[in-house]
């Protein structure tokens, strides 16, 4: 027996915690990394003779990808910091979980887009990454439970900010 006889939920829920907190940044690198693609392609392909990087719609896409990334890595810092303060962080832990992968399948999808079709092609990886971010919907706690667990701890008074 590990630990004294009873806590044994709590501590593999303490663990549970940690590995959705290593996920959403292994989510939030794969989103950093399709950004990367994503705006190096865009500099370097051009059509009508200049790049697609000049094109407002493809500027949007790559400026809501940055503003998606940048959210999300402050969100798993931030939660990351409480676990190792030995802080509650359910709320916030639920909260990466659920994010992590729709916010990177969401960058992922932009970067496919920009690429077009090349963006599914296996040596660009992207239809891979989205493949990963889709599934991780689903593994270890689906967004609609993680959502359930924000909703409850928003809800609970002892959570009340008044």
């Amino acid at each position: 027996m590990l630990g004294a006889q009873g806590e044994g939920f709590g501590h593999m829920m303490e663990q549970l915690n940690r590995n959705r907190c290593v996920i959403g940044a292994r989510f939030t690198g794969m989103a950093a990394w399709a950004q990367r693609k994503a705006v190096g392609y865009a500099k370097e392909r051009s059509t009508f003779g200049s790049p697609i990087a000049d094109r407002q719609a493809v500027q949007w896409m790559l400026a809501e990808s940055e503003m998606d990334i940048e959210q999300l890595r402050l969100l798993v810092y931030k939660t990351a910091w409480m676990l190792d303060e030995g802080m509650e962080a359910r709320k916030e832990v639920a909260m990466v979980k659920c994010l992590a992968p729709v916010v990177s399948a969401r960058v992922i999808d932009r970067a496919i887009q920009i690429h077009g079709a090349l963006g599914l092609v296996k040596e660009t990886r992207l239809g891979q990454l989205y493949s990963s971010a889709r599934i991780a919907q689903v593994a270890e706690g689906t967004t609609e439970m993680m959502k359930l667990t924000v909703a409850r701890e928003v809800l609970n008074p002892r959570n009340s900010r008044a």
